[in-house]
Parts: structure tokens; sequence; C-alpha cells
């Protein structure tokens, strides 16, 4: 070993040779066992700090709609909330619909309840309604009901042309919703966590 080392040394090509060759194998073993590990870890942080970002922004949004809800919802002064009896809801439902149909040219004809539905939280109340007049009217009264301080919804129409005087017959399916309050008096949305949203 100590003859091919001076025989290496005396000539500075071989050395030169040599050096490189260790050269190449320490950069080649630093890749494999610490540049490319490092960039893999480096990537996966990379990716998981964006995921956690997107998830990070979706949970942002959902705690500010929550929060913008209960606003709402406080502000609509428990007009939404269940506050008497199935049967006297849905009488106050009929004369809000009945107060809204006073209208020039618009006839209600038939306004028929169907029986509440609860689905968890909250219960639905529907009404076939049966009216006639003019067309725009019709719009109006329609845009008035669903726009109004309840949570009122069109889940069917129909219409049909009447011959005398240019009026429309239609026929809507109307629902409300009322939400329902917890036993403790507390309604589903006050006071929950943005976990539950």
């Amino acid at each position: 070993m100590k003859k091919l080392l001076e025989k290496l040394i005396a000539q500075p090509r071989q050395l030169a040779l040599l050096w490189l060759t260790v050269l190449v194998v320490v950069v080649a073993l630093g890749a494999v066992y610490w540049v490319f590990p490092t960039y893999d870890a480096w990537r996966d942080l990379r990716s998981g700090a964006g995921m956690q970002a997107i998830e990070h922004a979706r949970l942002r949004a959902n705690l500010a709609m929550g929060q913008r809800v209960n606003e709402q919802f406080q502000q609509g002064g428990g007009k939404a909330f269940q506050g008497a009896s199935d049967q006297i809801t849905v009488s106050q439902f009929l004369i809000e619909l009945e107060t809204l149909a006073r209208l020039p040219s618009l006839t209600l004809i038939n306004a028929r309840p169907m029986p509440a539905r609860q689905k968890g939280p909250y219960k639905t109340y529907a009404v076939k309604l049966s009216l006639s007049g003019r067309l725009n009217e019709i719009l109006q009264f329609v845009w008035e009901v669903t726009s109004g301080e309840s949570i009122v919804g069109l889940e069917s129409f129909s219409l049909r042309g009447v011959q005398d005087r240019q009026l429309v017959e239609c026929t809507l399916n109307l629902w409300m919703v009322r939400l329902l309050a917890e036993p403790g008096g507390a309604s589903h949305l006050e006071g929950g966590s943005g976990d539950d949203i």
C-alpha cells in the first residue's frame, strides 16, 4: 500500500484522478443520504403547509359565515324561531299571505295548509295557494312573500292564462321554516362553536 501511495504521489495525474473519484463518491453519497431526503422532506412540508393554509382559509370562511348568520338572526327579532303552536303559526302565515295578496288585480282563490313537518332543528309549514291576477302583480306577490322577514321558499308553481282581461291563474306551493329552540331555551345557531359549522 505504501508503494502504491508513493507511486500515486509521484504521478500528479493519477493523484488528481484519485481525488476526483473520492470527490464524486462523497458527493454521490451526500446526495443519496442527505440532499435527496432533505429535498423530499422540504417538498412534503411545503405541500403540507399549502394544505393547512387552504384548511385555515376554509375554517375562517366558515366562522365568518356562522357569525353573519347569527347576526342576521339576531336582527330578525326572533321571527325565524318557533314561538307558538303549529296551528297559530300556520294561521299567522296564512294571514301574512292574505295581507300580501291585497293588490288591485290579485284575487286569492284558495289557500290550503299542509301538515307541519319537523326536520331536525326546524319545522316546515307548507301551503298550496291559488290566485289570479296580472302577471306583474303575481310576481310582486311572490317576491314580497319570499323576501320578507320569515324564511319562506317557493317549492313549485304553475301558470295558466285566463281568457278575460289578460289575467293569469297561478298555483303556488310555498313553505315556511321555523327554527326550534333547544330544551334549554337557546337556539341551535346561538352560542355554537365554529366546529359545528
